[in-house]
């Protein structure tokens, strides 16, 4: 019970300097490029009207944008609309992930007590922060977040209620309005959505895949799950905005899509992947102690490490193949942030089955735990403050250059502003030297401006 009390103690603190990391982001946060595009609709269209005119003119992505444009209508009432925003991310990822453990630890019967439940959301959520390729554009972006952030979030509630042992209304009405979310917020999120669902029914129809739900229950939330999920995408993919921003790409066949993208999945792995590679061994490795709880022996564990990884690989490729038909290229960091998932589940899965056959010693369990908890602790506390000093002076120099800017909105006349200072974990606002540079011209359009503005150094990267 000593043991058990130091390691909650210990996880609590990690959680607790992990929640101030964020808040502190979060109070720092800044509208940044594409959002005063966005901001530009907003005053011309209104929020419905705003998303519909993007659909039909080049972004399709309805669900997403519909959010960005309600959380820029909150911000033309108060100052604090992006750290409201922010809070109820964090609040919606904390619940999935909550919903989603208490689904698999039903599955495994595992007996975990609500408030570790909860303690271990909170964990998963730190990891998968420290775990993303590019922190400021996928998490504090507000464009992209409502994208790819929200997106893969809202995965976890879904896979939850498809897990779920029993009936539940409130999750169930949830779980599809997560799947229609998802259809209409990002292309290669939701096919991958669509496709893992379709395989995962095909998978318990033929009894390849058995789990402690019944299997017509299975079968029948995984359908309607699919349905939510390809009926928004549908909207999606069939809208005149996607067409037109498709055309501004090169076309390339079926076949050169699939030889490139092997040779961009390689440099995935090869450049991207070891980035995170350290904070995903570490964060993940608490799975072995739910190897070791888990009564049940694991047989031919090796062959079971090599399906997966071959699983592991698939789903990689068939992520940014999609990204690779339309743009030929590698996908942005932020599209690449459901890789940061399909490899934290990946790497607990292993650490699953090592703790299942090695059975290591409670004593070892107990320092292993302690240091990481330790080291993750200091990891929050030693970002936090080093953010604070970034963020403070990031802020400050982008309300004066805001403030500037207002004072000169209606001079017909050319602005030259002081580039912004580093932003740390936040998307930085800056603008170019070109007048004519799609984020000079955003933050013109978005803020009504007569006069034309600029940064004095270029582009701060």
């Amino acid at each position: 019970m000593k043991n058990k009390r130091l390691l909650i103690i210990l996880l609590i603190m990690s959680n607790i300097f992990f929640l101030l990391l964020y808040l502190v982001l979060c109070y720092y946060n800044r509208l940044a490029v594409d959002d005063f595009h966005f901001m530009s609709n907003l005053n011309n269209y209104g929020v419905i009207g705003g998303t519909i005119y993007e659909y039909d003119t080049w972004n399709t992505r309805f669900t997403a944008i519909f959010l960005n444009l309600l959380v820029l209508k909150l911000n033309m009432y108060t100052c604090w609309a992006l750290f409201i925003y922010g809070l109820c991310s964090i609040l919606v990822f904390f619940t999935s992930i909550f919903l989603f453990l208490k689904s698999i630890f039903k599955l495994l019967t595992i007996d975990v007590n609500k408030l570790l439940q909860l303690n271990l959301a909170i964990f998963v959520v730190n990891a998968i922060f420290f775990c993303t390729f590019k922190i400021d554009e996928t998490w504090f972006w507000l464009n992209t977040s409502c994208m790819y952030l929200w997106s893969v979030m809202l995965i976890f509630p879904g896979v939850a209620w498809i897990l779920y042992q029993g009936r539940n209304i409130v999750l169930a009405i949830f779980a599809c309005l997560t799947f229609g979310f998802i259809g209409g917020a990002s292309e290669p999120i939701a096919i991958m959505v669509c496709v893992l669902l379709a395989v995962f029914i095909i998978c318990v129809f033929f009894k390849w895949i058995q789990i402690s739900v019944p299997r017509n229950t299975l079968i029948i939330r995984s359908t309607i799950a699919l349905f939510f999920c390809l009926t928004t995408f549908s909207i999606l993919y069939f809208g005149e905005g996607l067409k037109v921003r498709s055309s501004t790409f090169q076309s390339i066949s079926v076949f050169s899509s699939l030889v490139l993208n092997l040779k961009l999945c390689y440099l995935i792995i090869i450049h991207r992947l070891p980035t995170m590679i350290l904070f995903v061994l570490a964060f993940t490795f608490p799975a072995i102690f739910l190897g070791c709880k888990y009564l049940k022996s694991i047989y031919n564990p090796w062959r079971k490490i090599f399906f997966l990884t071959i699983i592991y690989l698939t789903i990689i490729y068939l992520h940014q193949l999609s990204i690779t038909y339309i743009t030929q290229d590698v996908g942005a960091y932020r599209a690449l942030f459901p890789m940061t998932i399909y490899t934290i589940l990946y790497f607990s899965l292993i650490w699953f089955i090592i703790g299942n056959k090695v059975r290591i010693g409670k004593k070892v369990l107990k320092y292993i735990f302690v240091s990481l908890l330790a080291v993750s602790s200091l990891l929050n506390t030693y970002t936090l403050f080093q953010q604070k000093i970034h963020v403070t002076k990031y802020a400050n120099a982008y309300d004066q250059r805001m403030k500037e800017i207002l004072q000169n909105q209606n001079k017909d006349t050319l602005l030259i502003l002081k580039p912004l200072p580093p932003s740390g974990f936040l998307y930085s606002a800056e603008i170019s030297t070109d007048t004519n540079y799609f984020a000079n011209r955003h933050m013109k359009e978005g803020l009504n401006l007569k006069c034309k503005i600029m940064a004095n150094s270029g582009i701060h990267n």
